[in-house]
């Protein structure tokens, strides 16, 4: 059978589109033990374009129906079910094959074409319901493959970035939670998560150095390459410091009715100014340079990151933003600041 079987399709009218004459098909065969016989009634229907004023695709009805073999009647069954149906005798299969293609005859288009495709994957449920089913089957899965890769050859790139979000998103989710968790703190928990997801401090800090410690008295937590090929320092606290320093009453500390920092804040600027200066004494170091793969150190900066700022006011930013101003080489961040960076991150990522 061939698609000059249905050239002399008779084509009904309804409201500009046109409904060609069904077909029959059997899906499942009546045998000894079944006692039912199914047959498929496909019906395609012409589909215009009302600013082009022509018919450019068409679409396919599947209505399934029951034949019990102890009685004269048809019955139709839903086809949207779990297991759908198969059409496995081969004169079926090229019936349907047949009457498809002479439909692409009578239109002139092509099945596989763009813009075709994109309307047969559209949001409609039946559709991405068949779509799941191919999908999840384990058979064939290296052809499916393929034939998506050939049809969409940006496929590759668009499951690995899919991937990624996904395991970002997971690790930002468990970012926000644990900010709440007490008991984690820099050593048992903030190290190891933010080492596995550095990406969460920006493109500069990516590429660690083999090495964290510059000399046996001084280990910063962090030493990184920045984007300009130069060492920079991280250094981690944890998000329960008050960043703020309070009194007894919990009230904030002021000197001259500025904010103070808390003293935790106060001993990491000072560390992290001594990892700067140390770090900048391998200037002359070969061997440190040549084990780490970097250029030599000038002008390191070290980020320390601290304390909560989800509650802050007018006072605390501008207090926050006089402090960084003050602060030489050393730049201080909150869990929080952290947090909305790596949120905007992962939102670039998404719109790739």
């Amino acid at each position: 059978m061939n698609a000059n079987d249905f050239f002399q399709l008779r084509i009904k009218k309804a409201k500009e589109f046109g409904f060609p004459e069904p077909i029959f098909i059997n899906t499942e065969k009546l045998t000894e033990k079944n006692r039912v016989l199914y047959t498929a009634e496909i019906q395609a229907t012409h589909i215009p374009d009302k600013e082009k004023g022509k018919t450019h695709h068409f679409a396919l009805k599947f209505t399934k129906f029951t034949h019990i073999k102890t009685e004269p009647h048809w019955i139709e069954e839903d086809v949207t079910q779990k297991n759908g149906f198969a059409i496995s005798d081969k004169s079926s299969i090229e019936k349907l094959a047949a009457y498809i293609k002479a439909n692409q005859a009578l239109l002139g288009i092509d099945i596989l074409s763009k813009d075709f495709t994109s309307v047969v994957l559209s949001n409609d449920t039946n559709t991405i319901n068949v779509l799941k089913q191919i999908l999840s089957s384990n058979k064939n899965k290296n052809i499916i493959y393929d034939l998506f890769k050939e049809h969409y050859p940006e496929l590759d790139e668009k499951i690995l970035t899919y991937k990624l979000v996904q395991k970002r998103r997971k690790a930002l989710a468990e970012f926000k939670s644990s900010l709440v968790d007490t008991n984690k703190k820099e050593r048992n928990y903030w190290h190891p998560f933010l080492e596995k997801n550095r990406w969460m401090f920006g493109l500069s800090y990516v590429i660690p150095l083999e090495e964290t410690r510059v000399d046996i008295n001084n280990t910063p937590d962090y030493l990184f390459k920045s984007d300009d090929g130069f060492v920079d320092i991280i250094e981690i606290k944890h998000p329960h410091y008050d960043f703020w320093a309070r009194d007894r009453n919990g009230n904030y500390l002021k000197y001259r009715n500025f904010l103070q920092i808390c003293d935790e804040l106060r001993g990491g600027v000072t560390q992290a100014t001594n990892y700067i200066f140390q770090v900048e004494k391998k200037y002359s170091d070969i061997d440190w340079q040549r084990n780490n793969q970097c250029v030599p150190p000038v002008k390191p900066n070290c980020t320390v990151v601290i304390g909560r700022s989800h509650t802050w006011n007018e006072e605390e930013n501008t207090a926050f933003r006089l402090l960084n101003d003050s602060l030489h080489g050393v730049n201080v961040i909150t869990f929080d600041h952290l947090y909305d960076r790596a949120e905007r991150l992962l939102k670039l990522l998404e719109s790739e």
